[in-house]
């Protein structure tokens, strides 16, 4: 394995934290702006954000890291859902069935599956590396 970074990893770490930066600021104003913390949501959120924010050097990596954004926006996806129903905004019972359960369900998913993800790709690239050593 060489020193060099593919040109496609230092623009992909960028964009992955500007995204957990700024969903981390949307998460924080609308616990403010909502008057209820809920402490077990914020800190799945801040797991899955310390998640994204580790280093990968290959671009299997940040491509990783890319399909990892699904869950802190759809964090930010939920808690605005939410706020807008506490401000007196009704959805349709379908809404919650169509957008919601799929939304709660990448967001607490993905605290088991992107981890998974992460040791296929290990165990990816160290089969691929015993098959060029033979």
């Amino acid at each position: 394995m060489t020193d060099t970074l593919h040109p496609c990893v230092l623009p992909r770490r960028r964009f992955v934290r500007v995204v957990v930066v700024l969903c981390l600021l949307a998460v924080l104003g609308l616990f403010g702006c909502s008057r209820c913390f809920v402490p077990e949501y914020f800190a799945v959120f801040m797991v899955e954000a310390v998640m994204l924010f580790l280093p990968s050097r290959t671009k299997g990596g940040t491509l990783v890291q890319l399909l990892g954004l699904l869950m802190p926006c759809s964090a930010v996806a939920i808690l605005l859902f939410c706020g807008m129903e506490e401000m007196g905004m009704c959805f349709p019972r379908w809404m919650h069935h169509m957008v919601m359960r799929p939304l709660v369900l990448i967001f607490w998913a993905g605290v088991v599956l992107y981890p998974f993800a992460w040791a296929l790709l290990a165990l990816w690239r160290g089969l691929v590396a015993q098959k060029m050593q033979k």
